[in-house]
């Protein structure tokens, strides 16, 4: 069983998601067949990390539930493993917008963590990392920057000033600058995590992908759409080298890129990524899902904008 669970995990890390879950699957049923809880548990906590990779967030929420749920049974409501799975929740919440239901996640797997663990350990930190993009999100600048330099001092005391950890963490700081309109503080922030990504993994790494992806952003909202394009298309390259053109990864910064063509009032670009953008996502999530309706949207505005009523009301 554990040698099944070890080879779903190996799935996992190399993008292969559908057989990843198939493996731990397998995995679960002979745990269950072993009565062993924790280690059924631990499974859906595994395939709840995938769907949310995958951005399946119904079927997300719905493992990790029952992950939570076997834990608690188990540990009680304070084990390490629920406050594990807690901080999951979080990050799934803030993806589907339920943001009151990701504080009081994340808030909770901070108090467990903080109390079994103390304040300066890695799962302490990765908590407020989360926290961090949270209060970005809705506007809590100054507790998403004390979350975040908080992190970022552990990662920094744990793993030096050139981890790949503290390189995560400045990437969520620089988002925070960024929504603040603290570009200068986001670019040089950014700057400082691409400097680290690169140096550890590489310039063709996804990871090195996110931190320029990031710089995109940024770009874009400064309204320099030009250095927008340039950092997407670097992000997207990598990607779909990386994982191939059927990834969430690259629907994401293709769409991003058609966004940006908008701006540009380069219409026909912008329609030719979001085709593209959409049919990556309706091959991976579905025809319902909430990523490939936000694609439709931009199309339908876009058609809107080009007068193409008979476009827009097919979309």
């Amino acid at each position: 069983s554990d040698l099944v669970y070890r080879l779903g995990l190996f799935f996992e890390e190399i993008a292969k998601y559908s057989a990843a879950e198939e493996v731990l699957n397998l995995a679960k049923r002979r745990y269950q067949n072993e009565s062993q809880t924790l280690e059924v548990a631990k499974v859906d906590f595994t395939i709840g990390r995938i769907f949310y990779t995958t951005a399946k967030y119904v079927d997300c929420e719905s493992q990790l539930v029952q992950s939570r749920d076997l834990f608690v049974k188990e540990q009680g409501p304070n084990g390490l493993q629920v406050a594990m799975v807690l901080n999951l929740l979080g990050a799934l919440f803030i993806r589907t917008n339920d943001l009151k239901g990701a504080e009081t996640s994340l808030q909770m797997a901070l108090d467990i963590r903080e109390s079994h663990l103390g304040e300066r350990t890695y799962e302490v930190g990765e908590t407020l990392a989360t926290m961090a993009t949270l209060y970005g999100l809705v506007g809590k600048f100054q507790d998403a920057l004390q979350c975040g330099k908080r992190s970022l001092s552990i990662m920094e005391e744990l793993f030096g000033v050139e981890s790949v950890n503290v390189s995560r963490t400045l990437v969520i700081l620089g988002e925070v600058y960024m929504n603040q309109q603290e570009f200068d503080n986001a670019r040089e922030t950014l700057g400082r995590a691409l400097n680290i990504n690169e140096a550890k993994f590489g310039p063709e790494h996804p990871e090195t992908a996110d931190v320029l992806y990031a710089l995109g952003s940024v770009c874009s909202v400064e309204n320099d759409y030009d250095g927008a394009v340039n950092y997407f298309n670097k992000a997207l390259s990598i990607k779909t080298t990386s994982f191939g053109e059927d990834h969430p990864d690259v629907s994401r910064v293709v769409n991003r890129l058609a966004t940006v063509y908008v701006e540009q009032n380069n219409l026909t670009e912008a329609e030719t990524f979001f085709k593209k953008a959409l049919e990556i996502r309706e091959r991976q999530f579905g025809p319902e899902h909430s990523r490939v309706g936000q694609t439709l949207k931009h199309m339908i505005t876009l058609y809107e904008m080009q007068e193409k009523w008979q476009e827009a009301l097919d979309v």
